[in-house]
């Protein structure tokens, strides 16, 4: 009995300062979760093979921050629009005319994926998930305050506060929270954004759903922030840099690369080899978003199934001209209806939204996309983007992979088989929104510390079985 107490209270001990971490990927979940291990304690190091951080996913997404969470995939109606954007340009998720079946249907990784998804399509499950992600998007705000409030730099980068989303269709009573959004009508709708006039032309609107608990944030730009509070506190980064292997404690440390590991029965990561050197790890994070399974398949037999879901973006400088006319949006706001959104970043506009199923391709037509935002643009607002950006010459495009679970929930916790190898990825289209609250129950959970919330809907272990 005395040798189980002493044990446990070893166990139980804060971590020494002396430990490492090391985080792979540095967006901004990887950036939140170096933070939160900062103030466990531990000495830093983040690995990522882009010359800085939030280069890929976290570069240019929509930037807004949720107050309630919706499943965008996990969703009944999924089947039907994907089907529907093998026929229609009007598909309000999907790229039309984007599914590419060759490439689907022999790609094992996306059939894992998708028997995963299908029994998520429920009534119940969608509710379950809806729950879960709500109680973590809340407590994620909470967590990001808490950062604003300790380090003024981070605040600084807010944009907007509140959010108008846009309903051209009647709005379940089970939308509005209460405490935190009102409805307005259409009157009141068009008052507070005047060039939403041109939709109701098109299609009556039947108002809007105002929340101030939902902004508009560039999340590239608090990534960056967040991340020069981090070096102030010692952070190491390693950018440019390849991860090329694992080794483990009772193996002496040698070097064993990704493609060997399958043969190997190891407990204890000891060392995190890149091509720039080797790195010692008390803890590694994987934060690598959609190549998160990719990297972690030689190494764990548990269904890791994150699949890429690219998403676009484009961006414009707004003239003089159409800012002084009030011709574009004043705050951050989104259709209610169609899956993307407009959003406002001073004298820029971002639109972004739609999904597209091709892999780990990143490729971007740049003329299809234009093309597509502009007749959304123009059918959203009556916003017309050559007039806005100048010409298509101002306008820039942006592609990113989507790291999305089969419910859409993140995969928060330790990797089974491993007593330091430790997940926080597959935030899906929410982890501008998650990525706080997630790497503060990550270190909770390192720290062998019960979380703030139950972290049970994030266990990595709750896809054993495809149902």
């Amino acid at each position: 009995f005395f040798f189980v107490f002493v044990m446990r209270w070893l166990s139980s001990k804060e971590p020494d300062r002396r430990q490492a971490a090391v985080v792979l990927g540095a967006g901004v979940v990887g950036i939140a979760a170096a933070y939160e291990l900062q103030k466990e304690g531990y000495t830093v190091t983040v690995i990522d093979r882009q010359p800085e951080a939030a280069s890929e996913c976290s570069f240019s997404n929509g930037g807004h921050r949720n107050f309630h969470f919706n499943p965008s995939i996990a969703v009944p109606g999924t089947p039907r629009e994907f089907l529907r954007s093998w026929v229609s340009p009007e598909s309000t998720i999907f790229l039309p005319y984007s599914t590419r079946w060759c490439t689907l249907l022999w790609d094992p990784d996306f059939w894992q994926w998708a028997l995963r998804l299908v029994p998520n399509f429920s009534a119940r499950k969608v509710q379950r998930n809806s729950e879960a992600g709500t109680q973590l998007i809340r407590y994620s705000q909470q967590r990001t305050a808490i950062i604003q409030e300790q380090h003024l730099t981070v605040g600084k980068v807010w944009e907007w506060e509140g959010s108008t989303a846009v309903c051209t269709e009647p709005v379940p009573p089970d939308k509005i929270y209460k405490e935190n959004e009102v409805l307005l009508s259409k009157e009141e709708t068009l008052q507070r954004e005047p060039c939403l006039a041109y939709l109701d032309a098109i299609k009556p609107i039947y108002g809007s759903i105002v929340s101030n608990r939902c902004f508009t944030q560039d999340c590239r730009k608090f990534t960056s922030s967040l991340e020069s509070v981090c070096k102030a506190l010692g952070l190491v980064t390693m950018y440019n840099t390849k991860v090329t292997g694992l080794s483990f404690a009772d193996t002496g440390h040698e070097h064993l690369h990704q493609h060997e590991q399958h043969k190997a029965d190891r407990k204890q990561v000891a060392t995190v080899h890149t091509d720039c050197g080797d790195v010692q790890a008390d803890v590694v994070v994987v934060a690598l978003g959609a190549y998160t399974p990719k990297f972690l398949q030689p190494y764990t037999k548990i269904c890791v199934p994150i699949y890429p879901v690219r998403g676009y973006a484009v961006e414009m400088p707004i003239t003089p001209q159409a800012s002084a006319n009030n011709e574009v949006l004043r705050t951050g706001t989104l259709h209610y209806s169609r899956g993307f959104g407009v959003h406002r970043f001073d004298d820029v506009l971002r639109v972004s939204g739609l999904a597209e199923l091709r892999g780990w391709d990143t490729s971007v037509n740049r003329d299809l996309v234009i093309d597509l935002f502009r007749k959304r643009l123009k059918t959203f607002c009556g916003l017309d983007l050559d007039h806005v950006s100048g010409g298509v010459q101002n306008v820039k495009t942006w592609c990113g992979l989507r790291p999305v679970t089969p419910d859409n929930l993140p995969m928060i916790g330790q990797i089974p088989g491993y007593s330091n190898l430790f997940i926080c990825s597959g935030h899906s289209f929410h982890g501008w929104a998650l990525a706080c609250g997630s790497a503060r129950i990550l270190a909770d959970i390192i720290a062998r510390r019960n979380p703030e919330i139950d972290a049970t809907p994030f266990d990595p272990r709750r896809f054993r079985h495809w149902w």
